[in-house]
């Protein structure tokens, strides 16, 4: 299938050339013009020649034209065909073609299906077109350097489709042309460059034309040397490499390289990448110390590995040297790093060295030290002179150690203090220092205390501070005394107690106050307890006391308590505090105990009558009546209303229903309820029946449409009863009209268990014949309007129809059925 689209698209595109050949001709080709240029377009006249010279340029009325293109399908010969298409056998003579270099183009087809063995491609062609030399009979073809592409798509025939004969294709160009094809001989400058052919035929096979020997090179300061060898059979080659690079970095060069065989020569563009790798230099960091807490040194750095003579010069980033090592580093061994140097042709590697920080010279001294007779030996510092890096004491490899022959319990004097240590980061010599006792203070003071007010005198408790070496009170030669402003009817508040008077051998003396705190007594004021009905009066409140001392009573308040609650004549049932408050004494503490009102709920009882309805209504709104409601109260007083319940409902057959009151609830009251009774007794029901019935015609079917406001079913009767029948149907009753008569219908609802029979309707029926009808209606209209009013005329339906008076013509309206209104 593919096949033969392809083939009838050729043929397609074969007529479409032929069809448009209408150009001028010269020396035996037709062209075909465009502004300056012109285009081959094929063969013209009795031409037969079998080599073509396709010249450079034409002349033409005076004006000259640069030939640059092939049209499509110029040289194309399509053969004797089943479909008469038709073709130019003149092209099947052509074997040889040599194009100038200003063509640019090879149209699509151009030379397909011809017998050309040879077609001389010229630098300067830039496409050749699809299925350009299709089944065409060329052995070899060199493809400039200057062509670019070789299909105009990827989805027509490929440039040497089904070219069987093509043995050898030659690429000239350092870059592969676009949708190039391989055959069974295919030269090509490089075949990393060229990659996998777009289309392969012939058993393809692709060689490079020249083989270099290396494409990587380590860096030595002068260019690499490179060998090639001709991998083109039977030709020789001249072809003179460029001075290589020699520095490091990925190269591409392009090499002309011009191949002979006899007469034949080209130029074929032969591309080459190659790199040169930069060489390991090594720098390393020379050895340096310094003491501790100097700055550090200036580093140094030698090298090895630099090739051809070279030295650091080439270096375009000297390498940086740091330390971790500050001018407060402790003293040790530090790794000096260095990194960051750069060099255009060589890979630095580094060595690291080592910085070595030595000890300080440091003179340390004890300094002076005291303390009190009794007492641990102080902590002992030292004073330093030659610290470094604003230190205020060295870091220690030994932390320094105290020795005193003064103890705890030595006397009064001097000693000697001694101190042994090693300095970390320091070389050190030590001055040794003195300890000073001197006598202990002793506080004494009084624990404070308390007595109430007119109680008993407390025992006071000492307390000292200052003691040393297990020593206590048994140590003091006269035991301290007291001294008070308090006597024992002083009244209640702080009084100053002073420790005075002691002595002892060994210590100094201070004294701290106490304090003597006089307390109120207590004093208990208790409300009495009271109860009483809802809606009454608060009884009196009164008081009782306990507590009082000295023979006082309640005369001796500064103020009187006061009594209170928050119940009143209208406070709900409960339990309510009697609080007692506003009392004050000096010398008494007034404790508050509460009493309690109980107010107790009184009798209430709630009652319902006694009610009658008819069937199928509404139950009725029951009243209630309340007895028992004191303090203003009703039926809003009670926190629930009650309600009252009754199994009837609006469809509850005849007969009596209890009436149950229930639900109400009030704190303030015992609640008890009385019943009623609910009658439901047979309702009422009328009758509405406005239908016009009054001339009917013989065979009228006739639906009665009475109602009862109950919706039970009517029952109709007529007298007489010939000429006519009520026959049932379904819910519905109809009039069947058989004959001319006139009679009565009555209709009436009988009633049942739930209600009383409706009023009784009649009406007066007519019956006529067709042909009577309209003279009969006549008369019942002038019935209907038979007076000077005006009126609103409807149908019995309801539906209006106008305003008429008195010998206006309705016969045309609803054949006389009409009812009328009176408008006022």
């Amino acid at each position: 299938m593919k096949q033969k689209l392809k083939r009838a698209l050729w043929m397609l595109l074969c007529l479409m050339a032929i069809e448009s050949v209408n150009g001028i001709v010269i020396d035996g080709l037709r062209y075909s013009l465009n502004g300056m240029y012109a285009s081959v377009s094929g063969i013209a006249g009795e031409n037969n020649a079998e080599k073509i010279n396709i010249p450079a340029s034409i002349t033409y009325e005076g004006l000259e034209y640069t030939v640059t293109e092939i049209a499509d399908n110029a040289f194309c010969w399509w053969g004797e065909s089943s479909t008469n298409a038709y073709t130019d056998s003149r092209n099947r003579y052509v074997k040889y073609v040599v194009l100038p270099n200003t063509i640019k183009r090879i149209g699509v087809g151009a030379f397909s299906n011809v017998s050309i063995k040879e077609v001389k491609l010229s630098e300067g062609l830039k496409t050749i077109g699809s299925g350009a030399f299709r089944r065409s009979s060329i052995t070899s073809i060199t493809i400039p350097a200057s062509v670019t592409s070789m299909m105009d798509s990827p989805y027509e025939f490929e440039t040497f489709y089904q070219c069987s004969m093509l043995r050898t294709i030659m690429y000239l160009s350092a870059e592969l042309p676009k949708y190039w094809t391989a055959t069974s001989i295919t030269y090509v400058p490089s075949k990393y460059g060229y990659g996998v052919p777009f289309c392969s035929i012939n058993n393809a096979h692709v060689i490079e034309m020249i083989s270099l020997s290396d494409n990587t090179f380590a860096y030595t300061g002068k260019a690499p040397i490179v060998t090639w060898t001709n991998n083109m059979e039977g030709y020789s080659v001249k072809m003179t490499m460029p001075t290589l690079h020699s520095e490091v970095g990925t190269y591409e060069e392009v090499i002309p390289a011009t191949f002979t065989n006899g007469e034949e020569t080209f130029t074929a563009y032969i591309p080459y990448s190659y790199t040169i790798n930069p060489v390991k230099l090594t720098a390393k960091v020379n050895d340096a110390s310094r003491v501790y807490g100097e700055e550090n040194p200036t580093f140094t750095n030698s090298y090895s590995g630099f090739v051809n003579g070279e030295n650091e010069s080439v270096l375009t980033t000297k390498p940086t040297i740091t330390t971790t090592a500050t001018k407060n580093s402790e003293v040790g061994t530090y790794p000096i790093s260095i990194s960051r140097g750069e060099a255009k042709n060589y890979t630095i590697e580094y060595e690291e060295g080592t910085l070595t920080v030595n000890k300080a010279p440091l003179t340390i001294k004890v300094e002076e030290a005291s303390k009190v007779y009794g007492a641990d030996n102080p902590t002992f510092s030292l004073n330093y002179s030659g610290l470094k890096n604003n230190e205020t004491a060295p870091a220690w490899e030994t932390d320094p150690t105290f020795t005193t022959n003064a103890t705890k319990t030595s006397e009064v004097g001097t000693y000697d203090v001694k101190v042994t240590c090693d300095p970390k980061n320091y070389k050190a010599t030590i001055t040794q220092g003195k300890l000073k006792i001197t006598k202990a203070p002793l506080t004494i003071g009084v624990k404070n205390a308390t007595r109430p007010y007119c109680g008993k005198e407390p025992t006071y408790t000492y307390t000292y501070s200052g003691f040393v070496n297990g020593d206590d009170e048994d140590v003091l030669t006269k035991k301290p005394s007291i001294k008070t402003e308090a006597t024992a009817t002083s009244n209640v508040g702080d009084y100053t107690i002073t420790p005075t008077g002691a002595q002892a051998k060994n210590y100094d003396f201070t004294y701290t106050d106490g304090t003597l705190n006089i307390t109120q007594v207590p004093l208990t004021v208790r409300a009495e307890s009271y109860s009483r009905d809802y809606g009454k009066e608060n009884p009196v409140l009164s008081l009782i006391y306990e507590g009082f001392v000295n023979n006082e009573n309640k005369d001796v308040l500064l103020s009187q308590p006061t009594v209170s609650t928050s119940a009143n004549i209208n406070s709900n049932a409960g339990t309510y505090d009697i609080r007692v408050s506003g009392g004050r004494a000096f010398n008494y503490a007034l404790k508050y105990e509460s009493g309690q009102l109980t107010i107790k709920p009184v009798p209430l009882k709630i009652s319902v009558g006694n009610y009658e309805r008819p069937y199928n209504e509404a139950n009725p709104k029951f009243e209630l009546t309340y007895e028992g409601l004191v303090a203003k109260d009703t039926e809003a007083s009670l926190q629930n209303k009650p309600v009252v319940r009754t199994n009837a409902t609006k469809t509850s057959e005849l007969g009596n229903y209890t009436l149950e009151v229930t639900g109400a609830y009030s704190p303030n009251y015992t609640i008890t309820y009385g019943t009623g009774t609910l009658t439901i007794v047979k309702a009422e029901q009328t009758l509405e029946w406005e239908q016009d019935v009054k001339l009917l015609i013989v065979n009228d079917q006739v639906e009665l449409k009475a109602k009862s406001t109950s919706g039970l079913p009517i029952t109709y009767t007529m007298t007489p009863t010939n000429g006519a029948e009520l026959y049932p149907a379904g819910s519905k009753t109809y009039l069947e009209c058989k004959s001319p008569c006139e009679f009565t219908i009555t209709a009436v609802q009988n009633g049942d268990d739930h209600y009383y029979s409706t009023q009784r309707i009649t009406k007066k029926v007519k019956i006529v014949k067709e042909e009577d009808y309209e003279k009969e209606r006549q008369t019942a209209i002038e019935d209907v309007i038979a007076d000077d009013s005006t009126y609103q005329i409807y149908t019995i339906d309801g539906k209006p129809i106008g305003a008429l008076q008195k010998g206006v013509n309705i016969i045309k309206y609803q054949n006389g059925n009409v009812k009328k209104v009176l408008v006022k």
